[in-house]
């Protein structure tokens, strides 16, 4: 997703529920975007509707990918892979506002930021939920 309340919302929901967030640049090329989805085994995907060009290439190389969340409309695809979930705002937004049971502990994978690859190869970087928190607790102090 571009930058977006929707995109903070949604890293924040991932966070909160307990997977590891791997943010993925829209305007990169797919063959850049299918490794790192496949690299990371990832199964679902949030997203908008702006993307689903991209999208539709995306999951056509990925079919690790069994869902996806468009939180800021409907995507509907021009072929429906069998197996494959696609969830709209709508149905995000009658979800239960029940609190997570994920048990999070500090040391858990929280984000795995990937690097232009020094050989041409990207290259993912882990981050656990201290390593996130203690930028943001600086990044408060910093600025406020």
């Amino acid at each position: 997703m571009k930058k977006s309340m929707e995109k903070v919302a949604g890293a924040y929901g991932i966070l909160k529920a307990g997977p590891a967030y791997v943010p993925l640049d829209p305007d990169a090329p797919i063959e850049r975007l299918a490794y790192i989805v496949s690299n990371c085994d990832i199964g679902v995907l949030v997203t908008s509707e702006h993307s689903s060009a991209q999208l539709a290439q995306l999951l056509a190389a990925c079919p690790t990918v069994h869902s996806v969340i468009v939180l800021d409309g409907v995507y509907e695809p021009a072929t429906r892979r069998p197996g494959l979930r696609i969830a709209s705002s709508s149905d995000v937004a009658s979800e239960s506002e029940s609190p997570s049971r994920a048990r999070i502990i500090d040391h858990d994978l929280a984000l795995m930021l990937y690097t232009s690859g020094s050989t041409g190869t990207p290259k993912g970087v882990m981050l656990s939920h201290l390593n996130v928190m203690t930028f943001v607790r600086w990044a408060v102090d910093e600025f406020t």
